[in-house]
């Protein structure tokens, strides 16, 4: 039956970036809610890793990790940050390859975070 779940899937969604922005998208959400952001910052987050997939950042690294990271920036943008270590607790990931995504997309978007840390 898993594997039938997973081709009707596959049939579903037309190619692999979709059904890889369907997954990260609820991984987003998923991770906003848990650390209690607002709706907008979930937005932000989905803006940011859409970037990251459109100018072909993603390869060679996980979806979770740049997931988190597009998370922990839209925080950071919105100035309702989170420190690493509760962003980690909620990831999937571990804190190594999240601070890893997370400059990655920082440089390779320039992004501006509005604190230091």
């Amino acid at each position: 039956m898993q594997r039938l779940r997973t081709w009707d899937e596959r049939f579903r969604t037309g190619n692999s970036k979709e059904r890889n922005l369907k997954q990260a998208l609820g991984e987003i959400e998923r991770m906003g809610s848990a650390l209690s952001l607002s709706k907008s910052v979930s937005e932000t987050a989905s803006v940011i890793y859409r970037r990251a997939l459109e100018e072909d950042l993603l390869p060679g690294r996980s979806i979770e990790g740049i997931a988190s990271a597009a998370t922990y920036a839209a925080a950071r943008q919105a100035r309702m940050s989170r420190t690493i270590d509760e962003v980690t607790a909620v990831s999937r990931v571990d804190e190594m390859e999240f601070k890893r995504a997370y400059r990655y997309i920082v440089h390779e978007l320039n992004l501006s975070t509005s604190q230091s840390r």
